[in-house]
């Protein structure tokens, strides 16, 4: 802008200027404001047009339909409920690359579960799993209180017309999961199946490779082996999970409890290949279905958090199995849920071909003084099994130290340890003093160590190194320490559990643990640590040392 030369001697001097040039002055001052306006306005104009060209670059635009369908894999569980289907569908509508991207991904449309306590529609369900691939996942849930463990039923929730097309002429089915309150529920959907002409095609039903009968409060079972509810599982399965009602709310006739026995029928057992049983009746059932699992080489067993008692010695199958064990020759994976520690599961069963052994303590103390010489003798000598055993895993369960140490240090031929939400009693040794003390002579032959859900004063990062520098001896080089020798330990990973103190890892870490793994040759995964937020009228509430 101009400036008149009349005034051209105020810009350049202190001179006071008088009425006339002040109101020439201001009049100078309104153009340049009102300009600067303008050219603001065009400036947000140019700005937003700038981000819509540089939104066209983003690399979001470019992130591959396969990587798409993996994130959205990861935001969603497997099997997805009615909430979880409007959330895919949601992210369906947010554009098209996303709807490609995800009818790109079968496996988020494999997984289906229905709410009997809800409208079933046989077609919407058939066009769902048609955009899936295989295997797929059908789950069932009635609701409880379910008029099957009534004692006059008058409707059973899987006793549905769609229920019984889906499964006889709906896409082939990879695994189905029933989830309801009897065993009666099961007969239910079973005569339904058989009431129904026999379609051209080959029934989903007879296909079935895996399949979970979930019972909440009812076993009531045939009084006759060849009528059995066993017999009516398809010949196809080859996985099965039978989680019986537990003792404090089941409800048995007589004549369907014999000692703990079930009825099974030849030939079921031997041609499973994984088996899941939960079951905290007598021990004695446990071990009357195992027996017949020669084959089985993935075993569960859902203890409930009971302390069942150990079989009576009077028991003919008691005495069989206790003499000498009851062998399990091709059992590679044993997972033990819920498991009291004072359990005699280990002197009942022999599993001279096991490979991973994971063990679920439910969220307990363990106070059993001779767990640590139990597990011994059940790998050692029960089982001879040191040759196999590669991987053991310690889940939710809190102890000493000193027991994990006694634990730990029978089992030196192990390669992988799994320490998922282990609590260390407050007073003693965190976990990295624990497993470094005896140096390279404590779990010698261990590649991969992981330590999952621990709380940060159990795992200081800061005692890492010392862990590691114990493992190893050390050369004096100009004053720096450096490793010699070698190391199995390959692979670290350190998961945090959330706490309600905000915490966080020093500035210096991530340096840190290059450093280590430069030194050590480790790779190491290492989270964050997570605060959860409580409000302080309800801290009072909340016990941080609860599992």
């Amino acid at each position: 802008m101009s400036r008149p030369k009349s005034l051209a001697r105020l810009f350049s001097t202190n001179i006071t200027p008088n009425a006339a040039e002040i109101t020439n002055i201001q009049q100078g001052v309104d153009a340049l404001t009102e300009k600067i306006v303008r050219l603001k306005a065009q400036l947000e104009i140019l700005e937003e047009d700038r981000r819509e060209h540089q939104a066209i670059l983003s690399f979001v635009r470019r992130i591959p339909a396969e990587v798409l369908g993996e994130i959205f894999k990861s935001m969603l569980p497997s099997v997805l409920n009615e909430e979880g289907r409007k959330q895919l569908v949601n992210l369906c509508l947010v554009c098209k690359p996303w709807c490609h991207a995800a009818r790109l991904t079968h496996r988020l449309w494999s997984g289906l579960k229905i709410e009997t306590e809800k409208e079933i529609s046989y077609a919407k369900a058939v066009s769902w799993f048609r955009r899936s691939g295989v295997p797929r996942i059908l789950e069932i849930n009635t609701g409880l209180g379910d008029a099957c463990a009534a004692q006059e039923v008058t409707g059973c929730d899987l006793d549905r017309t769609e229920l019984a097309q889906l499964l006889t002429e709906g896409p082939a089915l990879d695994t189905l999961s029933l989830r309801c309150s009897s065993s009666r529920c099961f007969e239910n959907l079973v005569d339904g199946l058989e009431s129904r002409a026999k379609p051209p095609n080959p029934r989903p039903w007879d296909s079935i490779r895996s399949l979970t009968l979930d019972l909440e409060e009812e076993w009531n079972d045939a009084s006759a082996p060849e009528s059995g509810i066993l017999t009516r599982i398809p010949a196809s399965v080859t996985s099965f999970r039978l989680l019986l009602p537990s003792v404090s709310q089941a409800e048995f006739r007589e004549s369907d409890f014999r000692g703990g026995e079930l009825y099974i029928p030849p030939g079921f057992f031997e041609r499973l290949i994984s088996f899941t049983i939960g079951c905290d009746w007598e021990q004695a059932t446990i071990l009357f279905v195992l027996r017949h699992c020669t084959n089985v080489e993935t075993l569960t067993i859902d203890f409930y958090g009971s302390n069942i008692s150990r079989p009576e010695d009077s028991d003919p199958l008691a005495g069989q199995i206790l003499s000498g064990g009851l062998l399990l020759p091709n059992v590679r994976t044993l997972r033990l849920q819920s498991m009291p520690s004072s359990s005699t599961i280990f002197q009942c069963i022999k599993t001279p071909s096991l490979i991973n052994l994971n063990l679920n303590f439910g969220g307990i103390w363990l106070n059993e003084v001779r767990f640590a010489d139990r597990l011994k003798s059940f790998v050692k000598e029960q089982s001879s099994c040191e040759g196999s055993l590669s991987s053991i895993s310690f889940q939710n369960v809190g102890l000493n130290s000193h027991e994990l140490q006694s634990i730990l240090r029978n089992l030196p031929f192990v390669t992988r340890v799994t320490l998922d939400n282990l609590r260390l009693k407050p007073g003693g040794n965190d976990i990295f003093f624990t497993l470094g003390r005896r140096g390279a002579e404590f779990l010698p032959n261990i590649e991969v160590l992981e330590l999952l859900e621990m709380l940060p004063e159990d795992a200081p990062l800061k005692h890492l190194a010392l862990f590691l520098a114990f493992r190893r001896d050390h050369e004096d080089r100009g004053g720096d320490m450096v490793p010699q020798g070698h190391d199995r330990l390959r692979h670290l990973t350190i998961i945090y559990k959330p706490v309600r103190t905000p915490k966080e890892h020093s500035p210096l870490t991530s340096k840190y643990v290059q450093d280590l793994q430069r030194a050590y040759g480790i790779s190491t995964k290492i989270g964050p640590l997570q605060y959860i937020y409580t409000h302080p009228e309800e801290e009072s509430e909340v016990d941080e040392n609860s599992w």
